[in-house]
This record gives structure tokens, C-alpha cells and sequence, in this order.
């Protein structure tokens, strides 16, 4: 008798070429990739390619699927296990632990992708002895109600299959603690996990976070004294606008002295900004500085330090605040639990806002100036930025500032005259002739028709003492530019009377006072 034939789902199609299976562990790493699933048929094919060639296999725990989860994770090789769903994710995610066959654990979410350009850095540190586990960054875009700036959290996403790890927790569940306890050595590998699933409509994670805070408060109640569970709760009540609640949880967590340095300094962080948002700016003021004190290292609150200061007016503050969030903003690992790399254009404006105030102390921040225009590429809009940034040292009179964000200028769009003759007048300023010359000399090239590249030259020539060349250059504006004909004749008049050549220069002014009459 045949076999029945199952009914293609609409992912079914071309066998897909990449099982997990211990036969391919020659080729991919020891790796057993964890997961807990329910209802994701959406967003599992995205998550299982995005580890094609790097896991030696993948575990499956389904906690109820009724939509085509289990037939797509059937096509990918997946060692799938039914349970029934506890309301509790360790559990669940401690029977994907139980049937590992691999001694390294990766474990991800549906919603979440690790891109094959940091699959040999995993496979390198699987190889290593550095370490037991590695903090990964989970890059979470973001919208609604949860703002528009990117969240990056660093969890330790990777690590050994020791005895007795497990997670810990009914939500927001922690492999940390257990690592810990069972002598894991921790280090940070330079690695991004996307994870989409905080880019949901607002009554989808109005939902979310209410389901949240149903489990947080299970958790609470059975476990009076977990600070973690508390620091998850009191910002889940805050981020549902549940403040009274929210603050009251938070402190008690801090006061218990129980949660770890990164998590305290987010858990003041999130007080801070409440604070600051009431206009309760000395309290804000505390929280931040001691959030400071434990994670210098940081991002969000030298900015979040910078805006209650800048409510106070105390500009130098302000700026010195914004110079440590430039001097973080490239790191892939800070001191704090969950950071944020904020848009470049809005800490600029605000950094170029409060030096306005104090312009005296611009030379103060000259490394973050240099920073600034080094990585003036990674800005949206560089062209709007080399504007701002020129007209702000100008305006200020910082010529050797000019000259050195020009310069970036012209490195990046090297055949854009309009930098060159802005890098040309920045040299002449700061009275660097040479390169002056050779600013203009390229610009000129580049647009022929520009009168202030000719205008340039020419005076260069002459602050240098190269009469004679200034004056072909002046000719030359003369001859191709005759609205700047007189002006251009009266300074060929002033060099050769300055030479001595009175009848020369007698000859240039009868000719500019002749051209006058007939215009």
C-alpha cells in the first residue's frame, strides 16, 4: 500500500540543500542552535537561512504551533519537540538545553538573524580557549511607542554546554546567572544579532507588553525577592505608562543591591529620563551621575547627562557630556545593559548648540571635532554636515578646524569643485599658501567658471610675493569675468606701484577709469 502523500504547504517547493545534521559537522561548527517557537512561519525561514553553514544542527521546542511552523522547520532538518506551553520561557527553553547534541548552544528567537558576514567570527570563537561565553549584541530597530532609535542590548547569546546551565526565569529569562555559578569564563565577540520584533504596530505591542507584564507580575508575587524581576517589571510598567508603579519597583530594585552594575546603571537610566520628563531635574541629575559612576563607558546617559543640563543651562556641561557620547559612539561594547548609538544629526546639533553658548571653549573639544569630520561619511546627509560644521568655523573664526574638515571633504568626493575652493580659502586663512595654491589650482580645473578659484590664486600669489603671477592671475579675471573687471585692474594697478612701476600702474587706472565712463 502507497504512502499518503502530505500536503505541500506554501513554503514547500525545492528541497532545500542545508540540513542541520551530525553528518554536516564537518563542515559547520559545533553548534547546537536552540529555539522555542509558536505560530512563526512568518519570520522562521528568514532565521534558519540566516544560520545556513554555521550550525552543526537545530533544536526546535514548538509550544503549540497551529499555523505551517513545524512543516517549515521540518524542511530546514529541525529536531523538533512538542510541549505543552507552561507560561514560563525557561522551562521551555531548557528542554532545546536537555536535547543539545553539540557542546556550544546558540540560541535565538524566530524574529531574530545572525548574517553569514559574522559566521566565521562565531566559528573562531568556538575553536578558541578564550572563553565559555560570549556577549553578542541583539540590535533591535524599533517604532511606536517604544521611540525611533535603535536599542542595542548584549546578552551571552553563545556559549559552552556546561554542567548545570539553564536559564532562569518565567519572562526576560537569564543564562547569566547559571553561567556564572558554573565557573564560565565571559568575553565579548564583535558580533550583531537583528532582531525585528520590536517593529510591530502599536496594538500588537500594546499587547506585547501587556502579556509582559502579566508574566513579570506572576514572577514577582512567586519571587518577592528577585531584583531582576522587579528592574523588568517597574520599566515594563513605566513603558506602559503605569509611572507611579513603574518608579516605585525600580528603586526598591536598586535599593535591594542585588542587580548587577550594567542593570542598575539602566535601571537609573530609566528613572533619569522619568525624571527629567516631569522636570524634576535635580533627581534626574542624581540618577544619571550615579549611572555614570558605575558604567563610564556608555552612550544613553552622557547624552540623556547633556539634556537634563541643557534644561539647566549649563552649556560647558552640556558639551563635555556630548564629547563622551562621540568618544562611545563607535564601541560595539559599553557598560550598560542596553545602549543606544543615537542619529548622528541630532547629537552634532545639540553639541554645536551648547559651544554656541561658550564659544570661547571651542578649542577644548578640538579630538571631537577631528572625530566628527573622520567619520563625517557615516552621517546621512555629509554634504549638509561639511556646510553646518564649515559656516559654524567660520562664524567662530577656527580656520585650522576648516582646513581639516575640507580636507575630509575632498577625500570624499574628490572631484567636487566646490570643496576644493572651500578647502582653498580655509588654507589661505590659516596661511597655509602651498596648499592654498594647489586647492585652487584643482578647483579651478574641475569648474573653469568659478571666479572665486581665479580670485583665490590670484591673492595667493600675491601674499607669497609672486607679484608677476598674481598679476596674470588678475589679467585672468579681467579677461574672462567682466563684472570684476575694474576691481581686478585696480589691485594690477597696486602691485605695480608697489614695484616701483608708477606709469604701469598710471596705465592699469586710466584703463579702469575709462571702462567706468563708457559703463
Amino acid at each position: 500500500m502507497g504512502k499518503k502523500k502530505r500536503k505541500k504547504s506554501k513554503h514547500a517547493g525545492k528541497r532545500i540543500s542545508h540540513p542541520f545534521s551530525h553528518s554536516s559537522s564537518k563542515t559547520h561548527a559545533p553548534i547546537s542552535l536552540c529555539m522555542i517557537v509558536k505560530n512563526e512561519a512568518h519570520h522562521l525561514p528568514g532565521c534558519l537561512e540566516s544560520v545556513r553553514g554555521l550550525v552543526a544542527e537545530v533544536v526546535i521546542v514548538d509550544t503549540g504551533s497551529t499555523d505551517q511552523t513545524l512543516d517549515i522547520a521540518r524542511q530546514y532538518g529541525a529536531r523538533i519537540f512538542q510541549i505543552e506551553w507552561e507560561n514560563h520561557f525557561a522551562k521551555a527553553r531548557n528542554v532545546a538545553l536537555k536535547h543539545a547534541r553539540f557542546p556550544w548552544i546558540l540560541y535565538l528567537d524566530a524574529d531574530e538573524r545572525l548574517h553569514p558576514e559574522y559566521h566565521q567570527k562565531v566559528k573562531q570563537a568556538v575553536q578558541s580557549a578564550k572563553a565559555d561565553a560570549y556577549y553578542i549584541q541583539v540590535y533591535s530597530p524599533v517604532n511606536g511607542r517604544l521611540g525611533s532609535v535603535p536599542h542595542i542590548q548584549t546578552y551571552p547569546r553563545l556559549f559552552r554546554k556546561l554542567p548545570g546551565v539553564q536559564f532562569e526565569g518565567r519572562i526576560h529569562e537569564q543564562i547569566t546567572p547559571s553561567l556564572q555559578r558554573a565557573g564560565a569564563r565571559f568575553a565579548n565577540l564583535n558580533v550583531r544579532i537583528e532582531h525585528l520584533g520590536y517593529q510591530l504596530p502599536d496594538d500588537m505591542l500594546a499587547q506585547k507588553i501587556q502579556r509582559n507584564i502579566q508574566f513579570l507580575e506572576i514572577q514577582v508575587q512567586e519571587e518577592p525577592d528577585n531584583a531582576y524581576a522587579k528592574y523588568q517589571l517597574g520599566q515594563t510598567y513605566i513603558l506602559d505608562g503605569q509611572f507611579e508603579k513603574g518608579q516605585k519597583l525600580l528603586e526598591a530594585a536598586i535599593q535591594s543591591n542585588q542587580l548587577t552594575s550594567k542593570i542598575e546603571a539602566t535601571a537609573r537610566l530609566v528613572l533619569a529620563n522619568f525624571y527629567n520628563d516631569q522636570n524634576e531635574l535635580d533627581t534626574a541629575l542624581l540618577h544619571v551621575q550615579r549611572a555614570l559612576h558605575i558604567a563610564p563607558r556608555q552612550r544613553l546617559g552622557w547624552f540623556l547627562y547633556a539634556l537634563i543640563q541643557g534644561k539647566r543651562e549649563n552649556w560647558e556641561e552640556v558639551a563635555r557630556g556630548l564629547q563622551q557620547y562621540w568618544t562611545y559612539e563607535q564601541e560595539a561594547f559599553t557598560e550598560l545593559g542596553i545602549d543606544k548609538v543615537l542619529d548622528r544629526n541630532l547629537v552634532l546639533q545639540k553639541f554645536l548648540e551648547a559651544l554656541q553658548h561658550i564659544p570661547d571653549q571651542i578649542p577644548r573639544f578640538r579630538e571631537t571635532f577631528a572625530y566628527i569630520q573622520e567619520t563625517i561619511d557615516q552621517f546621512t546627509d555629509p554634504a549638509t554636515v561639511i556646510r553646518v560644521l564649515g559656516r559654524f568655523f567660520d562664524i567662530h573664526n577656527h580656520p585650522e578646524f576648516s582646513v581639516h574638515l575640507y580636507r575630509k571633504a575632498t577625500a570624499l568626493e574628490p572631484d567636487n569643485g566646490l570643496y576644493w575652493t572651500l578647502l582653498g580659502y580655509a588654507c589661505m586663512n590659516a596661511a597655509h599658501w602651498t596648499d592654498a595654491e594647489q586647492a585652487f589650482s584643482r578647483a579651478c580645473s574641475l569648474q573653469p567658471e568659478v571666479y572665486e578659484n581665479y580670485q583665490g590664486l590670484a591673492i595667493v600669489h600675491l601674499k607669497q610675493g609672486r607679484l608677476s603671477e598674481s598679476i596674470r592671475w588678475f589679467e585672468e579675471i579681467a579677461r574672462c569675468f567682466p563684472q570684476h573687471a575694474a576691481e581686478a585692474r585696480r589691485r594690477i594697478a597696486g602691485i605695480y606701484a608697489k614695484l616701483g612701476q608708477v606709469e604701469k600702474a598710471m596705465e592699469y587706472l586710466q584703463q579702469m577709469n575709462v571702462e567706468n565712463a563708457v559703463g
